[in-house]
C-alpha cells in the first residue's frame, strides 16, 4: 500500500487494475494527511486551524475537481455539507492561484 502512495494516483490504473472507487478516495485521503501532515483524525475532526482547513479545502480540491466525484459523494465521504466542499474547493482555487507552496502541497498529492 505505501508503494502506492508514492507513486501518481491515476484513475485510469485505478480503474483497470480494479481497486474500487471508494478505496481511490482512501488512497487520495492518506495523500493529503501525509503531504499536509496531519492525522486522519485531525482531518476528520471539526477544528478549524488553518492547516487542517488547508488540507480539507485539498482534499475536497482534488477529490471534485481533479477526480471527478460529486459534491454529494465528496460530502458523504469527508462528513461536510456539498455546499462546504464547493466553498472548500473555491477556497483551494484561489490558494492555488496565489500561494505557490499550497500549490506544490497539490501537484504532490495528483
Amino acid at each position: 500500500m505505501s508503494n502506492m502512495l508514492n507513486k501518481k494516483i491515476d484513475m485510469n490504473y485505478i480503474s483497470a487494475v480494479g481497486i474500487p472507487r471508494k478505496e481511490a478516495k482512501e488512497l487520495i485521503f492518506d495523500r493529503v494527511c501525509r503531504v499536509f501532515e496531519v492525522s486522519e483524525i485531525e482531518l476528520k475532526s471539526k477544528r478549524r486551524y488553518r492547516h487542517i482547513v488547508d488540507a480539507k479545502a485539498a482534499l475536497c480540491y482534488v477529490l471534485h475537481k481533479e477526480r471527478h466525484y460529486s459534491c454529494t459523494s465528496v460530502g458523504e465521504f469527508t462528513k461536510l455539507n456539498h455546499a462546504t466542499v464547493l466553498h472548500h474547493c473555491k477556497k483551494a482555487e484561489s490558494l492555488i492561484k496565489f500561494d505557490n507552496h499550497f500549490r506544490n502541497k497539490i501537484n504532490r498529492i495528483i
